[in-house]
């Protein structure tokens, strides 16, 4: 079960990366189908956030960590605000909220890079 947290790690991570590409790709030039493909890989994003805690708690049956919930409430918490923000872009056809929405997906892609990171080490010393 640990292959499939490890492929669930990067396969958040890659997807990150991707919106944080379309994301800052918009910005230099307002194209709004860029942006779109953003916003629904934000969507998707938060989707596979919540398909991954539930498959962690339900199926994995790992324990309840204060700081793990903390870390994974804070990075849902990210998206939704790089959601708004993007959303916010579309509608009003101007780049001023780009950057909120960019920064919030700048650190979603270190926690995940973090995570998947510190996630290995421990595997490989523990």
């Amino acid at each position: 079960m640990q292959i499939v947290d490890v492929i669930l790690h990067v396969l958040l991570l890659v997807t990150a990366c991707t919106v944080l590409v379309f994301l800052i790709k918009a910005s230099s030039t307002l194209k709004l189908t860029t942006l779109s493909r953003g916003i629904l890989l934000l969507y998707l994003l938060m989707a596979l956030e919540i398909a991954h805690d539930a498959i962690a708690f339900f199926v994995m049956k790992e324990g309840v960590d204060d700081d793990l919930i903390t870390l994974r409430a804070l990075i849902l918490a990210l998206v939704a605000t790089a959601i708004y923000y993007a959303t916010k872009v579309k509608r009003a056809k101007s780049t001023e909220p780009m950057g909120a929405a960019i920064i919030c997906t700048v650190w979603v892609v270190v926690a995940y890079t973090m995570g998947l990171f510190l996630g290995l080490l421990g595997r490989l010393f523990l």
